[in-house]
């Protein structure tokens, strides 16, 4: 077992998310272990909302910090050749982070559209990487345009 969980991925296998339906989109955040229920009533809502069948959001809880908090992770499959079932996909992930962002999801990494709300939101957390990437790569060398800005 130690073995696989060391090694890349095998070539020619179906990544494991992506054997139910072709594709997942993950949403995933820091919350506090107590705020989980909460966070999973919202995103059922939000998915029956979109008809996404309840039975197929997946979801993971990684306690961290010795469960002072958590990482909590839905997973939404879809069909990648089904351009209606993308675009469904898509915006239930945008109105789910969202919500999610409102009642205290702390988006840790985020990246396309959840950067873009998140750093919106947060000034003073963008202040702060905007003066840090000037100190250690005041050229934007290192990955130019990757962060807020």
């Amino acid at each position: 077992m130690i073995r696989l969980l060391r090694s890349a991925w095998p070539e020619g296998q179906t990544y494991w998310k992506h054997r139910m339906k072709g594709r997942c989109q993950s949403l995933f955040f820091i919350t506090r272990p107590l705020k989980v229920p909460s966070f999973i009533e919202i995103m059922k809502d939000i998915g029956a909302g979109f008809n996404y069948p309840q039975r197929e959001i997946g979801v993971y809880i990684q306690p961290i910090e010795h469960n002072r908090a958590c990482q909590l992770e839905f997973d939404l499959f879809y069909d990648p050749q089904n351009e209606e079932e993308k675009k469904t996909i898509k915006e239930l992930y945008y109105k789910a982070a969202s919500e999610m962002f409102k009642q205290g999801a702390f988006f840790t990494r985020p990246y396309g559209d959840l950067a873009k709300m998140v750093y919106e939101r947060a000034a003073s957390y963008t202040m702060t990487l905007k003066r840090l990437k000037e100190v250690f790569d005041p050229k934007n060398v290192m990955n130019p345009g990757n962060l807020c800005f």
